[in-house]
């Protein structure tokens, strides 16, 4: 995606991404904007495992959701992963 995609159409709208260096898809639920960056918050499709902190065990499973954003003056971030693909 590219900072000039984050608009309201955009909600709702299903996209891949790079989250915890793995590609994940997920359903985009809101936008993020501040002075220097603009992205989307996006709904993972699938539970992350919870694998906090170096040598502890977790068992758990939660639900996660993220921004990815973009600078708004050249769009780097993680931004530049996130695509739209196809329902």
């Amino acid at each position: 995606m590219t900072i000039a995609e984050v608009n309201s159409s955009a909600i709702g709208r299903k996209v891949s991404c790079i989250c915890s260096g793995f590609k994940r898809t997920g359903t985009i639920v809101s936008l993020v904007e501040d002075e220097y960056t603009a992205g989307v918050h996006i709904k993972l499709d699938e539970p992350v495992f919870n694998a906090t902190g170096y040598g502890v065990q977790h068992t758990e499973w939660y639900e996660y959701e993220f921004d990815s954003v973009g600078r708004k003056i050249d769009g780097f971030g993680n931004l530049e992963n996130t695509k739209f693909i196809s329902e």
